[in-house]
């Protein structure tokens, strides 16, 4: 049985990020390996999401936004999952 996978609050922002930026949810289903389901789940509670994610947002320097940050967050993330540890945001899931 395959063990259940909640994506964390920097994976969730990412996949918010990518549908506002105009890809369509069946490829980010194909990029995440997520469910249909849990992407569309994602994108009805966006505005919750957004606003858990905005305390605790990553400071930026050296001209970087935002944007930026997270997606370096996730990319480590990545690799640190790829390497074959389970590395999970101690945010509070949304």
């Amino acid at each position: 049985m395959k063990q259940r996978s909640v994506p964390t609050l920097v994976e969730k922002l990412a996949v918010l990020d990518l549908l506002r930026d105009g890809m369509s949810v069946s490829n980010v289903v194909r990029k995440y390996g997520l469910n249909e389901s849990s992407i569309r789940a994602i994108k009805v509670r966006e505005k919750e999401i957004r606003q858990a994610m905005a305390p605790s947002a990553p400071i930026t320097d050296k001209g970087r936004n935002q944007k930026e940050a997270v997606n370096i967050i996730f990319k480590v993330q990545v690799l640190i999952n790829s390497a074959g540890f389970i590395a999970r945001s101690p945010l509070k899931y949304v």
